[in-house]
């Protein structure tokens, strides 16, 4: 993995901030790089390297950290060590359960709202994740990106701004669990029913049947949170 390569675009999340100050350029770009998983649970993040590949000063990466430890995304340590927070099983277990409820209430929503721009974009992000998901020659890693598209595009179709907000800062909890371990190839993924999952979930939209929508981001949701919890990831 090169360090410091912003690779996760922005505009997946809630906040992309392009029009905000540097301060919120530099946070919205922080949270894309932690939720993209670009770095894992525990490791150490170098702010003057951040700064560097965001061509800013150190003082709006600093300002950036502390709104992410109070998020609860990062930790600070003695001598100003920055690491991306960790989670235990249990931890991974109720966000999980939370996500459900939330991630499937806009699911639910964004069916019964969409526009035809929407359900354009969520057909061709489907495509687009089943063509990567299918292709050996390509790394994981870049289809969790086109899922992280995917799932963002269709929570905005539900146009609530306050909800995407707070499924952003879910994502910024699960992403570095669930994205490094793609990154580290010890997760396979994806599957021939996230696939299908998609594919579930933008039949929904376009019918506007919000429960059938639920069930297919829920399950999908719920599918990876299984393999997870399978594995020996955690910290026992």
């Amino acid at each position: 993995m090169s360090e410091f390569a912003i690779q996760s675009d922005p505009e997946t999340l809630a906040n992309g901030a392009k029009n905000g100050t540097k301060g919120d350029q530099v946070v919205s770009a922080l949270r894309a790089y932690i939720a993209g998983g670009e770095i894992g649970p525990g490791e150490k993040i170098s702010l003057r390297k951040l700064a560097a590949a965001l061509d800013v000063s150190v003082m709006p990466v600093r300002n950036a950290v502390a709104r992410l430890q109070s998020d609860g995304v990062l930790d600070v340590e003695p001598g100003r060590a920055v690491r991306v927070r960790k989670m235990t099983a249990d931890q991974f277990r109720e966000l999980t359960a939370i996500r459900l409820e939330i991630e499937g209430f806009a699911a639910y929503h964004a069916a019964l709202r969409r526009k035809r721009s929407d359900l354009k974009t969520v057909s061709e992000l489907s495509a687009a994740f089943e063509k990567l998901a299918i292709d050996t020659s390509k790394p994981a890693t870049e289809a969790s990106r086109v899922n992280m598209q995917f799932h963002f595009a269709v929570y905005r179709a539900a146009n609530m701004p306050m909800l995407l907000d707070i499924i952003e800062r879910l994502w910024l909890k699960a992403g570095p669990v669930v994205f490094h371990y793609i990154h580290l190839e010890r997760f396979p993924w994806p599957t021939n029913a996230g696939i299908e999952l998609h594919k579930l979930a933008v039949e929904a939209m376009r019918d506007k049947d919000g429960e059938a929508a639920r069930a297919a981001i829920a399950k999908d949701i719920q599918m990876a949170s299984d393999r997870l919890l399978a594995s020996d990831i955690f910290d026992k």
